[in-house]
């Protein structure tokens, strides 16, 4: 839609088109500024905070606080905070899946699904050549990666909070 509202802006990110992205933390959705026409419209979640389903596109799939964002191709990656998950939507037909995350609050097992694993907070995303998406697991301190077969590791974090330098599985984070 034309004219969209925008309660709190947060993480930018540009399409291979020119094309600005960004979260809306509060208002529970991302918009978009078309690098041609400089309109701003809602390209998924509303104004309402909650969980979209898997039959929702766009700006009918409900989100709850949205914070970081990474686009390859046509895949937009949304650090969903409030739901503990990480949603995927395709750009050219607004359908949307889970990517990582149960719902459920937790930090599991690295060798999971990444769907089937509960994680707690996630934050910055970052998707790397070879296409294995890297987000930073806020609630359990760690940094985790989601392999291209789909399955979950921790790249580094003992899981305490701490500042300690060290071995990928020793460093800690605050």
């Amino acid at each position: 839609e034309e004219n969209s509202r925008c309660n709190y802006p947060y993480y930018i990110e540009f399409d291979d088109s020119g094309n600005l992205y960004f979260a809306d933390v509060t208002g529970h959705m991302v918009l978009r500024i078309d690098a041609q026409t400089g309109i701003v419209s809602n390209i998924l979640g509303n104004e309402n905070s909650g969980e979209g389903m898997p039959s929702e596109k766009g700006p009918d799939f409900e989100l709850s606080t949205p914070e970081f964002l990474e686009i390859q191709g046509n895949n937009l990656y949304v650090s969903d905070s409030g739901n503990d998950k990480i949603f995927r939507m395709n750009l050219m037909d607004s359908t949307v899946v889970t990517y990582v995350g149960t719902g459920v609050q937790g930090g599991s097992s690295d060798g999971n699904q990444a769907t089937l694993t509960d994680i707690y907070d996630p934050k910055g995303l970052a998707i790397s050549t070879d296409g294995v998406l890297y987000f930073v697991e806020n609630g359990t301190y760690k940094i985790r990666k989601v392999l291209l077969n789909g399955t979950i590791e921790t790249v580094s974090g003992n899981g305490s909070p701490g500042t300690s330098n060290g071995t990928l599985a020793t460093a800690s984070f605050d």
